[in-house]
């Protein structure tokens, strides 16, 4: 378990990332400020769109990957498992 000195400069390091603008952020604003609000949504719209097929595709990949190969599925499942202990150092 960390200790409270790990556990505030974690949060610190935390806030500090949230509120520095992404990519996304910052192409949104450009396009809601230079085209005006409903092409800031469709902004919104598409990048969100993107982010949810990368995201399925990468389930998909990865599920087939686990699906047909045994070896490969038991590495994964033991690397899954050691995760917990490498977060905790």
């Amino acid at each position: 378990m960390p200790g409270n000195a790990s556990l505030l400069e974690f949060i610190a390091a935390a806030l500090v990332v949230l509120l520095i603008p992404g990519p996304g952020v910052l192409y949104i604003v450009a396009r809601s400020v230079s085209q005006g609000q409903r092409a800031g949504l469709v902004s919104v719209l598409g990048l969100s769109a993107g982010a949810l097929v990368h995201v399925a595709a990468a389930t998909v990949g990865l599920s087939a990957i686990l699906l047909t190969s045994g070896s490969e599925a038991e590495s994964f499942k033991g690397d899954c498992r050691g995760m917990p202990v490498g977060l905790s150092t």
